[in-house]
C-alpha cells in the first residue's frame, strides 16, 4: 500500500509507531553512515527515480511518499 503526506507524518497507519526516519539517497559518507547505523535515517540506495519515498517507519518499514504540489 502507498502512503502520499504533504509532510512527514506523525504516526505510521501500519503499526502505530511514530520513529518515522527520513530516507536519504546518494552515496553516504562516514557522517550520513554514523546516522544510519544509529537509527536517525533510512540510507536509500544510490539510484534515484524521481518517484522515490521520502519517509520510511523504522519499525514496520512502511514507505511514505511526498505529495508533489501542482502549480
Amino acid at each position: 500500500m502507498s502512503h502520499k503526506y504533504s509532510q512527514k507524518p506523525e504516526k505510521c497507519p501500519e503499526c502505530g509507531s511514530e520513529n518515522i526516519l527520513n530516507i536519504v539517497y546518494g552515496y553516504p559518507d562516514d557522517g550520513l553512515d554514523k546516522k544510519a547505523q544509529e537509527g536517525r535515517v533510512i540510507l536509500g540506495g544510490c539510484c534515484i527515480t524521481g518517484d522515490d519515498p521520502k519517509w520510511q517507519c523504522a519499525k514496520c518499514e512502511a514507505d511514505f511518499y511526498r505529495i508533489k504540489k501542482e502549480l
